[in-house]
């Protein structure tokens, strides 16, 4: 349970801040993935340049490169999408702060969840100690039996060699 905070807290800690501002500068992120998407369409040119790619190989993966770029380039970035962008963007933050206290009222629950484990751990110690010093217990009464059992014997055989004596 401690790894899964620990692994909590830093995904807030470090990757929501960087959710929110990705969210908050779109067109830079589209910038980033065009200029990538461009390199990788380099690379591929290059591989098949240098007889990495077949030839239909290469047509597939350019096509598949293309097709990404294209999309970019045609993804309008008005003022319409940025306010929808804006409205997304609060509701994407609101759901972030939500899991956040959500990462929250886990950790609380977990800690509570902690502390029954313990409890009961300890409840379970002392339910085991309470039942060897039970088995004690009995081995000890079996152990008295049988020494009251012997001297009784002892007595009995001591008084019947007197007896026979007196007789």
């Amino acid at each position: 349970m401690d790894s899964i905070v620990e692994y909590d807290s830093i995904v807030n800690q470090y990757f929501l801040p960087m959710i929110k501002q990705k969210i908050e500068n779109p067109k830079e992120e589209l910038k980033k993935e065009l200029k990538s998407q461009k390199s990788k369409f380099d690379r591929i040119r290059e591989a098949y340049i240098n007889e990495v790619f077949t030839l239909k190989e290469y047509n597939q993966e350019r096509k598949k490169v293309e097709d990404i770029i294209n999309n970019l380039k045609n993804q309008p970035l008005s003022n319409k999408n940025l306010l929808l962008s804006n409205q997304n963007k609060d509701k994407i933050i609101n759901y972030i702060e939500k899991v956040s206290k959500s990462t929250n009222d886990f950790e609380e629950i977990t800690n509570y969840s902690l502390a029954v484990d313990k409890t009961k751990e300890d409840f379970e110690e002392n339910h085991n100690s309470i039942e060897d010093l039970r088995n004690q217990v009995k081995l000890q009464n079996e152990e008295i039996k049988d020494l009251i059992e012997r001297v009784c014997k002892t007595h009995k055989e001591n008084l019947s060699a007197v007896l026979n004596i007196l007789s």
